[in-house]
């Protein structure tokens, strides 16, 4: 994918990712895309040791820096044309002016298209990572919830319709994988939920092994589809009224 026009994007991942995370930093990774290396900088970002990259090929530049310790990594990548030396030399000044405050607090919907009320449901948010919300029995975070009920919310680009077919394909990740075996779907409906188009379904199965209940609800809201995914391995009926129940207060941000 080129691109001509001038781009930022921010990773941030968790201590676990962390840990493998270096590698995406490894100018290696660029070699089946044919960009080379043509500058390096080692820069301090508070007390984090970080190296400028820039690489490049006959369209796009690209200015990348990772920084961080055991508790996370960011990665911030710019993108420009090739040509655009005006722009290349702003971007690589402003990337020496960043300042990393881990005190200070994200709001974690910033970036979200829609708003959930988790009042009305015994699910409630928990954390966020990139274009996913997890939310839990009380709120509670974790690092993964083994046999307990808990929803996930995805933010994906949107598409023109939303049917049967785009759902499986986010289903698939499960199915392809073989975390989900002998599964049936129990129910699947075409609605509206607050004036949104939205496709949503009920699924049993064997979940990495553990009979489950999974509920799958794919909303369209302001150029973005929103994949609602809940899980329970026990009390069928009570679970899929709480993730009813959470469904329902969607609405634009």
């Amino acid at each position: 994918m080129k691109y001509f026009g001038v781009r930022l994007l921010f990773f941030m991942v968790s201590a676990v990712a962390s840990q493998t995370c270096t590698v995406c930093f490894d100018t290696v990774n660029f070699t089946g895309s044919e960009l080379g290396t043509l500058y390096k900088q080692k820069i301090n970002i508070n007390e984090y040791s970080s190296e400028v990259i820039l690489l490049t090929d006959a369209s796009q530049s690209i200015y990348q820096i990772l920084f961080g310790d055991s508790t996370f990594v960011t990665k911030i990548t710019a993108i420009f044309p090739a040509n655009d030396c005006i722009n290349g030399n702003e971007i690589k000044t402003s990337l020496q002016t960043i300042y990393y405050d881990k005190s200070y607090a994200i709001d974690p919907f910033a970036t979200s298209a829609f708003i959930i009320d988790d009042s009305k449901s015994i699910f409630k948010f928990a954390f966020s990572s990139g274009s996913t919300w997890i939310y839990s029995i009380g709120g509670v975070k974790k690092e993964s919830y083994d046999n307990e009920p808990n929803v996930e919310v995805i933010q994906l680009p949107d598409e023109d319709e939303i049917n049967k077919e785009f759902a499986d394909d986010c289903f698939n990740s499960f199915t392809s994988s073989e975390r989900l075996t002998e599964y049936k779907v129990l129910h699947e409906v075409n609605e509206k939920i607050n004036g949104f188009k939205a496709f949503g379904r009920s699924i049993v199965g064997k979940m990495d092994g553990k009979e489950a209940l999974i509920f799958q609800s794919l909303i369209k809201i302001s150029g973005n589809l929103i994949l609602i995914q809940g899980f329970t391995y026990d009390e069928y009926e009570k679970y899929s009224k709480e993730f009813k129940n959470l469904v329902s207060t969607i609405t634009k941000r």
